[in-house]
């Protein structure tokens, strides 16, 4: 008896492919229902299959609802983050102020209307023992703390 390759499905295994409908329902999202980021992970090497997102791929479905309350949830750090990575998209500099300065301020409001005190720039050693201070006027100084607030929202989601 020989097996097709092309029909060989095995057992417990979910489907990779995509309908026609999940296929326009989907969109550029992340396929778990309400998540609001892109979906940018799939089991599917020819670009048809199902697209989560890095928090919900590979999760079981029973789990997603979960995963997106906490998303929805802190999503604001996410979006303070980006701020600051990109902040010529959301603000406006000119000779006297750049748009990161404008964003550094702007974010940091957001942070202490939020009460996450803990998550305002400061002088701190990485786990390699480097010392960075996200508190001094350099480019890197967005890039250092948005990479904070982003390991802080993926702790947040997955406690980790």
């Amino acid at each position: 008896m020989s097996i097709e390759m092309s029909s060989y499905k095995p057992k417990g295994f979910a489907k990779t492919y995509t309908t026609k409908d999940e296929r326009e329902y989907q969109g550029l999202g992340c396929l778990a229902h309400g998540c609001p980021l892109p979906g940018s992970m799939s089991l599917s090497t020819d670009g048809q299959g199902k697209w989560y997102c890095r928090h919900h791929f590979g999760k079981k479905p029973m789990e997603n609802d979960a995963i997106t309350l906490k998303i929805n949830q802190f999503m604001w750090i996410d979006e303070a983050a980006t701020r600051l990575l990109r902040a010529t998209d959301y603000y406006s500099g000119n000779a006297k102020i750049t748009s990161f300065d404008i964003a550094f301020e702007n974010v940091k409001g957001i942070i202490k209307d939020a009460g996450r005190n803990d998550l305002l720039p400061m002088k701190r050693l990485t786990k390699h023992g480097i010392e960075i201070d996200e508190t001094s006027r350099t480019h890197k100084r967005e890039f250092a703390w948005a990479n904070r607030l982003l390991e802080a929202f993926n702790l947040e989601i997955h406690g980790k």
